[in-house]
């Protein structure tokens, strides 16, 4: 047989793997704008009624259950009480400042009407019948100097 070359050709295959980090760094910061509750005093915990304002035919007083069977505190051991006079109503009124460097509202944050509030509150009934109670909240916002905005 002729002579004959088989050539073999080994091509080697070198594969590098390269291991690269990607590093990120997350700045985040917060703002913030609502306390936990706006209101001192909102369940009447203190003691007394300070720094409520009391209104009405028949002044809202502090209970501790003791007023009406069964009308006990909803949490906590007091409560805020009143109408107890026969058809006469009770008012509670609080201000609250969200401009005085406690509440962390800006000018700005209000002047931009985006604002919006969570009210939630316990209602008991004396006679047991809510139709009987008519509770009413009210939220006005004010300027510094009381002008209604």
């Amino acid at each position: 047989s002729p002579n004959s070359t088989i050539t073999t050709t080994i091509i080697t295959l070198i594969t590098t793997t390269m291991t690269t980090t990607q590093s990120t760094t997350l700045t985040e910061s917060t703002i913030r704008i609502t306390p936990s509750n706006l209101l001192i005093n909102p369940g009447a915990e203190y003691g007394s009624l300070l720094p409520w304002i009391t209104g009405g035919t028949c002044i809202a007083t502090i209970d501790n259950g003791s007023a009406r069977s069964g009308c006990n505190p909803h949490s906590g051991t007091k409560q805020f009480f009143g109408g107890n006079c026969n058809d006469s109503n009770s008012t509670l009124t609080q201000s609250v400042l969200l401009l005085n460097d406690t509440q962390g509202y800006t000018v700005a944050q209000l002047d931009s009407g985006n604002l919006s509030t969570y009210i939630s509150f316990y209602q008991q009934s004396w006679s047991g019948s809510l139709a009987m109670d008519k509770a009413q909240i009210s939220l006005i916002f004010r300027t510094l100097n009381k002008t209604l905005i």
